[in-house]
């Protein structure tokens, strides 16, 4: 019994500390390079791991004492420029043949490894198909072509990402393995049923698409495992979460924080996605170019990093993003502006934001040693004029950022701004700086006449194209 137990905890032992390495032998025939390659796939870009020596039977091996995080990985031969992919998850010890005869991928074998036989397996399956959609996509570009051959590619293209979902629904619903599962159900899409929509009901074609659009949002991650971390490591996860924020989701702050939240709390309970998705909805939202976008990022901020949820985070980046979701608050879309008070003019008076009573202000920090501000301050002047001229109740509190007081005055005086409100903060207690963010200069805000902040970070050109269309607006309810 003592033996049996004993030879029961070496092979356990045994199982363990193999398991606990990676050892990845390849051979490749008739190859010319010394090196190979292996990298990994991460969102839209790819990294390299690791290099190793082919030896002159054209073989290498991979291997190392850690095991590698699962995902979808490649190896790269230098002087071909090409590639193949394959697939690394929890046995990582196996072996692949393949050859340059005609293409790494079409001689592709695998042994000891389920994954990666299912995943070769799938790639030959799409592979034709494949093909046929990049040529169909690339006839379809061609301006010359009759709109009789259009229909024709767009119905070709239609029917092949049918043909194409129902080989990898094929293998979705059939496969044991989970991990390969995980990452073909990144690949898959809703099928979204053909609605009917009552004859007599008006706007039948608007009402048919919305019921689309909502099968189609609430289905889009209906084969996503958010459990398991190996779908970070694809080239289909990433591209998928950016089009779901930027093209599906209805392109306002609320909708997008509620989505973006939902899909975060989804992956709770894997640690490696959680934290994943909340950093890098967080760094998307401070960065994303469409205006008040800034709301997810404080929101995201206050949730999880000011709670200290984001325990990954070390303290010097998590004191980084409370900093500057502390400086990002105060200035969203839709909120009052800060008052600007006690300042004074370019006549010596003493003012604050607050007694402008203007339907529309424009508020503009800049300085007159910043190369930009010398262009674009005379261009706002000069569309300050055309508003007023215009007849639209409009104001421009114009502040200077920097301490340059004398260069300012000149710069006024050269080229003639006096009409609006020059100002600057002679005691430096209005702290400007921190409640409007202002990092770079020239920075413009637009308000309305309650003084919420209706735009922000501009062009002269942009906020004088918002203030005509919010006057279009406003009239047109008159």
């Amino acid at each position: 019994m003592k033996k049996v137990i004993l030879l029961s905890l070496l092979i356990v032992t045994t199982i363990t500390i193999f398991s606990q390495t990676h050892n990845i032998k390849f051979k490749v025939t008739g190859i010319t390079d010394t090196t190979a390659i292996l990298g990994y796939h991460a969102g839209t870009k790819t990294y390299v791991t690791d290099t190793v020596k082919i030896n002159k039977k054209h073989e290498g091996i991979f291997s190392g004492k850690k095991i590698l995080p699962q995902g979808i990985y490649f190896i790269m031969f230098p002087s071909k420029k090409n590639y193949f992919d394959f697939v690394i998850d929890a046995d990582q010890n196996f072996s692949l043949i393949t050859d340059t005869t005609e293409d790494f991928r079409k001689n592709l074998k695998f042994k000891g490894s389920e994954i990666n036989i299912l995943f070769n397996k799938l790639d030959k399956d799409l592979s034709a198909i494949n093909i046929e959609f990049v040529n169909a996509s690339k006839k379809l570009k061609n301006k010359d072509i009759s709109d009789e051959e259009k229909t024709k590619l767009h119905n070709k293209i239609k029917e092949l990402r049918g043909k194409r979902r129902k080989i990898i629904l094929n293998y979705y619903n059939t496969t044991k393995n989970e991990s390969f599962k995980d990452i073909i159900g990144l690949m898959l899409e809703p099928k979204v049923p053909e609605f009917k929509v009552p004859e007599n009901i008006t706007n039948k074609d608007s009402v048919l698409q919305q019921k689309k659009y909502y099968y189609y949002k609430k289905h889009y991650w209906d084969y996503v495992n958010f459990q398991d971390s190996i779908i970070l490591r694809t080239p289909f996860f990433i591209p998928k979460f950016e089009r779901y924020l930027s093209k599906i989701i209805l392109q306002d702050p609320d909708s997008v924080l509620k989505e973006s939240v939902a899909l975060i709390e989804k992956a709770r309970g894997n640690k490696t996605i959680f934290s994943y998705l909340i950093n890098y909805t967080l760094v998307y939202h401070e960065k994303a170019k469409l205006m008040g976008m800034d709301k997810v990022f404080v929101e995201i901020a206050k949730k999880y990093y000011a709670t200290g949820e984001a325990t990954w985070a070390d303290s010097a980046y998590n004191a980084k993003v409370i900093d500057k979701m502390k400086k990002t608050e105060p200035n969203l879309i839709g909120n009052y502006a800060p008052d600007i008070r006690n300042v004074e003019t370019y006549n010596g008076e003493i003012t604050s934001l607050s007694k402008l009573k203007n339907d529309y202000i424009i508020i503009v920090f800049w300085s007159p040693t910043c190369g930009h501000c010398k262009k674009s301050i005379p261009k706002l002047y000069n569309i300050y004029n055309e508003l007023l001229t215009s007849g639209i109740d409009v104001e421009v509190f114009s502040v200077l950022e920097s301490h340059d007081v004398t260069k300012w005055k000149k710069f006024i005086k050269e080229k003639g701004i006096t009409k609006w409100i020059n100002v600057y903060d002679k005691d430096q207690k209005t702290y400007f700086h921190y409640y409007y963010d202002i990092f770079s200069t020239p920075v413009i805000y637009v308000l309305d006449k309650h003084k919420k902040i209706i735009a922000k970070r501009i062009s002269a050109e942009q906020a004088k194209d918002y203030i005509i269309q919010l006057e279009s607006i406003e009239s047109a309810k008159k």
